[in-house]
C-alpha cells in the first residue's frame, strides 16, 4: 500500500467536504469536474508509476474519505439541525426519504388527507389497489393532450385512451362515494371543503364536481406539488434575505397562533406569493 497516497487522498477528501460545506455551489457541473480531476492531479504530484490500479485506489480513498466525513458531520452535535429529532438514516441521506416516498407514503398521506382513508401501501409494502399504475397511465394521456391539444379528437377515437380516463374518473368518484357513506362531515379534511360541509357556498357542489376535484388531488400526489415546494424552500434557504422576508410575512399575517390553514388570510401573504410566482414563471422559461 502506498501510505503517502492514502494519507493525502484522505486529507484531500476531508478538505473537499470542508470547502463544499462552507461554499456550496448552485450547480453540479463545475464541482463534478473539480472532483474528477483531483485524484489524477494527486498522482501526478506524487510521481511514481502511473497505473490503472493506483488511479482506482486514489479515487476510492478520496471518495470514501469525503463520504465518511460528510456522514460524521451530519451525525455530529455540530450540525445545525442536530437539535431536531429524526431517524438517523434520514440525517445521512435523502435517499431514505426517496425510498419511503417510492413505497407509497406520499399516496398514503394523500389518501388520508383527501379521502379520510389511506391506500395502506406502507402496511402492505406494495400497491395492492394498483393506484400507481392508474395514475401513470392517466398522466400519460392527460399530458399528451395538454402538450398537443389538436390531437385530442384523435385520442378520443382510441378505445384504450378513453378507457384509461374513464377508469380513473370512476376511481375518484368511487372514493368520493365511500367518503360520503363513511360520514364524519365534522372532520375538516379536503373532502370537508370540496363538498362544502360548512355550508359557505350558495349552491351545494354536486357529487360529480366534488369527485372531479378529488381526481385533481390524486394527480397532485404524483410528486408535482412536492417537487415544486421542495425547490421553493431550497431557493429560500439559499437566499437568507428573502427567507427572512417570508418569515416576517408569516409572522405579520398569522399572529397569536392563528390557524395557518385559514384560507382567508393566504391572500395577505404577498411576499410569499411573489416568491412562488417568480419561481413558477422561471420554470416556464
Amino acid at each position: 500500500m502506498d501510505l503517502s497516497l492514502f494519507l493525502l487522498a484522505v486529507a484531500l477528501g476531508v478538505t473537499n467536504h470542508a470547502v463544499f460545506n462552507r461554499f456550496e455551489s448552485r450547480g453540479a457541473n463545475t464541482p463534478l469536474i473539480f472532483l474528477a480531476m483531483q485524484p489524477m492531479v494527486l498522482l501526478l504530484f506524487l510521481g511514481g508509476a502511473f497505473s490503472p490500479a493506483r488511479l482506482v485506489w486514489a479515487y476510492v480513498i478520496f471518495l470514501v474519505s469525503m463520504s465518511l466525513s460528510i456522514v460524521a458531520y451530519r451525525l455530529s452535535p455540530f450540525h445545525p439541525l442536530a437539535q431536531f429529532k429524526g431517524p438517523t438514516i434520514g440525517k445521512v441521506s435523502k435517499l431514505w426519504g426517496l425510498w419511503i416516498a417510492w413505497r407509497g407514503y406520499q399516496l398514503d398521506v394523500m389518501g388520508d388527507l383527501a379521502f379520510g382513508r389511506g391506500f395502506e401501501m406502507l402496511e402492505d409494502s406494495e400497491d395492492v389497489a394498483g393506484v400507481k399504475d392508474q395514475i401513470a397511465l392517466f398522466m400519460v394521456s392527460v399530458l399528451l393532450a395538454g402538450q398537443i391539444p389538436w390531437i385530442v379528437p384523435t385520442l378520443q377515437l382510441l378505445p384504450q385512451v378513453g378507457r384509461i380516463i374513464q377508469e380513473f374518473n370512476e376511481f375518484g368518484q368511487g372514493l368520493a362515494i365511500q367518503r360520503i357513506e363513511k360520514g364524519g362531515s365534522g372532520v375538516k379534511n379536503l373532502w370537508y371543503h370540496l363538498a362544502d360541509k360548512a355550508g359557505l357556498k350558495k349552491v351545494q357542489p354536486t357529487l360529480a364536481n366534488s369527485a372531479a376535484d378529488r381526481v385533481i388531488a390524486i394527480v397532485a400526489a404524483s410528486d408535482t406539488t412536492a417537487s415544486a415546494l421542495s425547490s421553493l424552500v431550497w431557493f429560500l434557504l439559499s437566499s437568507p434575505e428573502y427567507y427572512r422576508h417570508v418569515q416576517l410575512d408569516l409572522d405579520t399575517v398569522f399572529v397569536d397562533r392563528d390557524d395557518p390553514l385559514d384560507v382567508s388570510k393566504h391572500a395577505q401573504l404577498r411576499f410569499l406569493s411573489a416568491c412562488m410566482s417568480v419561481f413558477y414563471y422561471s420554470l416556464l422559461q
